[in-house]
């Protein structure tokens, strides 16, 4: 029986022209890439400072709501209170004055 064997040996080559031309091609679309995350990153970066210069002034706007919210509702227990008296001075003395009324005419 006859034994065969093969070896193969093989090499690839690229010249340097396009390699250096691939390498410049891939540096400029990285340096765009670059220029706009940057810009990105500047827009995210005053977005969080706007957001953190209106937090004080969000918290000082909930407390002054807080504080009419409060002066609301002393002012609409006072108005039932006072409602509540008219009632109560209605029924008691209404009758009376309408007796005088009658009397009057």
């Amino acid at each position: 029986s006859t034994k065969y064997s093969i070896n193969i040996n093989g090499r690839l080559a690229f010249s340097s022209d396009d390699m250096l031309e691939e390498a410049l091609s891939s540096a400029k679309k990285k340096q765009e890439e670059i220029k706009l995350h940057s810009k990105e990153l500047s827009k995210l970066w005053t977005s969080m400072r706007l957001a953190e210069r209106s937090l004080p002034l969000l918290h000082n706007l909930f407390q002054a709501a807080e504080k009419e919210c409060e002066r609301c509702i002393c002012e609409i227990q006072e108005n039932d209170e006072i409602a509540e008296y008219d009632v109560i001075v209605k029924e008691k003395y209404a009758p009376i004055a309408l007796d005088k009324i009658k009397v009057i005419i």
